[in-house]
């Protein structure tokens, strides 16, 4: 019967855990809609441009031709004329290069959504020929931050911030602030996090710049909903999702859904999480955002899960999977390997587990999103304990714990105790057990997640833990 109460338990935290990837799966995707948007004005700018220049040159079937392939989808021609407008631009001298800068931007905006390497290239290219442009700096922070280099990601968004500072320009500095924010996020900090978005918040709001505040409310949400402090949390996404009706948003409208759809999944409240959840995708699914179906996709495989769906939440997961992979983008992998581990898990498939595990700890290594790998060795350490390998349980709970420790993640915390004392148990040690457990309780009382508190409590009860 131990056995089975603690297998429960285990699999009940790996359930708990998904919170936290659907916190960093909705981070990833509020700053792909700013990115898309980002990406559909630099297009539009690449196509006026081409529409100016065919008005006055000499060429102009050229012009023409590149313009009617990009409208139709085709890049190679447009991308062969700005490179010719780039080279010969590039001859002229140091007064020329500017001009030869917009145009290779031109290109990276023109290849940014079928060929990241490309799109890298001509970016680098723009800075190149011009040190202080600040949107190619800001298109350089995002593909280093698609392929997973937060290092140099954070050095572009940081140039953003100075040639904003340097030039008095509000408007850069926010976005500047708003993406070092994203790039924390990713890697775990959220005191950082929380003072970048707060800084973007204030700009916006003297600049009274709707959808920037908007936003600002909706990370700031994430901010406090991955503390556990979901009342704050909620009040901010619904900020965030006033004023994106108010303007009309799409994009805003569903990634408020989204964040909301991660309160609900923390309280337990699956029926409203899931609404929010096909809200969202209904609305990815009409904009045609790859990325951002993914995700939530793998929102409504977690919903699935808790339910104990399993061949749902697989379904879910594995559509999410087949879009990231297809997209190259590794954190949305590493957090799929993980869900369908998790489902693994709760069939008694440990081997199938245990290798989407490493799949996944492989991937956060990689990109050093440390919340994620305590997650996952956590996981990997719920493995170990069901197959009776205590020691190695032992030693991946501990390794997630001194991560959670690290950044200060108080629910993380408390699902490393609770895992801990179910080893203790497992040993004979019910003294251990019951202090373990019970750092686990106040923990999860204190911020506040009353049903995970209840679990802990009944745990304790069954083992004859004293109050």
């Amino acid at each position: 019967m131990n056995d089975l109460a603690d297998k429960y338990a285990e699999a009940t935290r790996m359930l708990g855990k998904a919170e936290s990837e659907i916190d960093h799966l909705q981070s990833e995707n509020a700053a792909l809609h700013e990115q898309n948007k980002q990406a559909r004005k630099a297009l539009t700018e690449a196509i006026a441009n081409l529409q100016q220049r065919s008005r006055t040159a000499d060429n102009l079937d050229q012009f023409e031709q590149a313009l009617t392939e990009l409208k139709a989808g085709h890049a190679e021609a447009a991308e062969a004329l700005f490179r010719n407008i780039l080279e010969e631009s590039r001859k002229k001298g140091r007064l020329a290069l500017r001009e030869a800068a917009r145009a290779a931007c031109h290109i990276g905006a023109i290849a940014f959504y079928h060929d990241t390497q490309k799109a890298l290239h001509a970016y680098k290219e723009a800075i190149e020929l011009d040190p202080d442009n600040a949107d190619a700096w800001n298109w350089l922070g995002h593909l280093y931050r698609r392929i997973g280099n937060l290092e140099k990601a954070e050095f572009a968004y940081r140039k953003v911030l100075a040639l904003g500072d340097r030039n008095n320009s509000n408007e850069y500095r926010a976005i500047a602030w708003g993406n070092l924010g994203n790039v924390f996020s990713i890697q775990g900090d959220l005191d950082r996090t929380e003072e970048m978005y707060r800084k973007a918040l204030e700009i916006n709001e003297k600049l009274e710049c709707k959808e920037g505040m908007a936003n600002a409310y909706g990370n700031l949400g994430l901010v406090f909903s991955t503390r556990g402090d979901l009342d704050r949390a909620e009040k901010m996404h619904r900020k965030a999702l006033e004023i994106n009706e108010k303007l009309g948003r799409k994009e805003g409208m569903a990634n408020a859904y989204g964040n909301l759809g991660i309160v609900f999944f923390k309280r337990d409240d699956m029926d409203r999480a899931e609404k929010m959840y096909q809200k969202v995708l209904e609305i990815e699914e009409e904009l045609g955002h790859k990325e951002s179906m993914a995700n939530a996709y793998g929102n409504l495989g977690n919903v699935f899960s808790t339910r104990s769906d399993l061949d749902g939440a697989e379904r879910m997961h594995r559509k999410a999977l087949e879009i990231h992979e297809k997209l190259g983008l590794k954190e949305g992998i590493a957090n799929n390997y993980a869900n369908l581990g998790n489902v693994c898990f709760i069939r008694g498939e440990l081997d199938g587990a245990e290798r989407m595990y490493r799949k996944a700890l492989a991937i956060h290594e990689e990109l050093g999103c440390k919340e994620d790998m305590a997650s996952v060795c956590g996981n990997l350490g719920s493995v170990f304990s069901t197959r009776g390998v205590l020691d190695g349980a032992e030693r991946m709970y501990r390794k997630a714990l001194a991560i959670n420790k690290q950044l200060g993640y108080k629910e993380g915390m408390a699902a490393d105790y609770r895992n801990l004392g179910s080893v203790s148990r497992k040993r004979g040690d019910l003294a251990e057990t019951c202090r373990l457990w019970g750092l686990a309780r106040d923990l999860y009382a204190e911020i506040g997640v009353r049903p995970r508190v209840e679990q802990v409590e009944q745990l304790m009860r069954e083992a004859g833990c004293k109050s």
